[in-house]
């Protein structure tokens, strides 16, 4: 349970979800204007999908924690091996 502890205390700091919060914003409007961007464009709100819509922010955010947590430092990680 510790180990779970550090895992979450990592990817849930701060500082990481503020940089998250933005490179999710950055990518997720990318991938909604490349895959809706026709529905978008013309405000067809009625046929956008917001499942996607939502999903290609959400997903941004996850793989930044990710990244974020395999690019502590090695002290860090270190503790974390399973």
């Amino acid at each position: 349970m510790n180990k779970l502890n550090k895992i979450l205390s990592i990817t849930t700091s701060k500082d990481v979800l503020h940089r998250a919060i933005k490179v999710a914003l950055i990518v997720g409007i990318i991938l909604n204007l490349i895959n809706q961007g026709e529905t978008i464009f013309i405000l067809a709100l009625d046929e956008i999908n917001y499942y996607k819509f939502f999903s290609n922010f959400s997903s941004s955010i996850l793989c930044f924690d990710v990244y974020s947590y395999f690019n502590e430092p090695k002290k860090e990680f270190s503790i974390l091996i399973f």
